[in-house]
């Protein structure tokens, strides 16, 4: 006969048993989502505005149905954005002088910015550049040169007018460039200057003046490796003009042209 106590003891062991062989093990930790890695382009470093170191804005109009009278603005400001690699993409704002309005008579001179601009009231006005566009390649070496068109707009006292001309851009220097708008038209009735305009008429005794204007422009952002290429003309334009329709640039015209009619003030 077997002790109560060594009964208990195998009782107790067997059922230690029993219990250990049936656990089950411990469940395995769920596997954690994966994200999926995204591929980001890099972004483009931000270009730093450049100045406009030299300009100007060449306009003809025609008077008296027969006589072209050209006059030019020789103060032109402001900054452009443009980026060598992507120069589609070049922004900037152009502040235009009125008050540097020339030509080759102070008279007119004196009735333009008085009776028609105002310079007075409206000193200055704005072109805002949104791009370039029709660029096929980029600008990476100086001296490099590509053609396309100007894209902007003209802000002129409460009214826009939408701006699409020929360009010309050359790189110069590390962050210096030329730039040269062929002619475009501006509309002076789209402008809501056709009652300057007729107090000019009537000032100057002419017949009439043509409600469309042309206009063109040639700037230097940067310093140019070259003073020369940036000196605007000191001298006033004169009634002769060479037409042609290649973009202008900062040198001087080739000797030539059609010599336009001698205009009464």
């Amino acid at each position: 006969m077997r002790a109560p106590g060594l009964s208990l003891s195998l009782t107790f062991a067997l059922a230690l048993s029993l219990v250990a062989c049936s656990s089950e093990p411990a469940p395995a930790p769920a596997p954690q989502p994966v994200t999926p890695s995204v591929a980001t382009t890099p972004a483009r470093p931000q270009i730093a505005p450049i100045n406009i170191t030299a300009g100007q804005v060449d306009m003809i109009t025609m008077k008296n149905d027969t006589t072209e009278v050209p006059g030019r603005f020789e103060t032109v400001s402001g900054s452009i954005k443009i980026n060598p690699h992507h120069p589609s993409a070049t922004t900037g704002t152009l502040t235009i002088d009125l008050a540097s309005w020339h030509s080759d008579d102070d008279t007119r001179d004196g009735r333009i910015k008085t009776l028609f601009f105002n310079t007075a009231s409206n000193p200055t006005t704005t072109f805002e550049l949104t791009g370039f566009r029709r660029i096929n390649r980029p600008l990476n070496t100086v001296g490099d040169s590509i053609t396309g068109e100007a894209v902007g707009t003209l802000h002129w006292r409460a009214l826009n007018q939408d701006i699409v001309a020929p360009v010309e851009i050359t790189r110069t220097g590390e962050d210096a460039y030329t730039v040269a708008v062929s002619d475009f038209d501006i509309s002076i009735a789209a402008l809501n200057m056709s009652a300057p305009l007729q107090a000019l008429i009537t000032e100057c005794q002419h017949k009439n003046i043509g409600d469309t204007v042309k206009v063109s422009l040639t700037l230097a952002i940067g310093e140019q490796p070259v003073p020369a290429a940036t000196t605007t003309s000191t001298t006033a334009p004169k009634h002769k003009r060479v037409l042609r329709s290649g973009p202008r640039k900062l040198t001087s015209p080739p000797a030539g042209g059609r010599t336009l009619p001698k205009s009464n003030k």
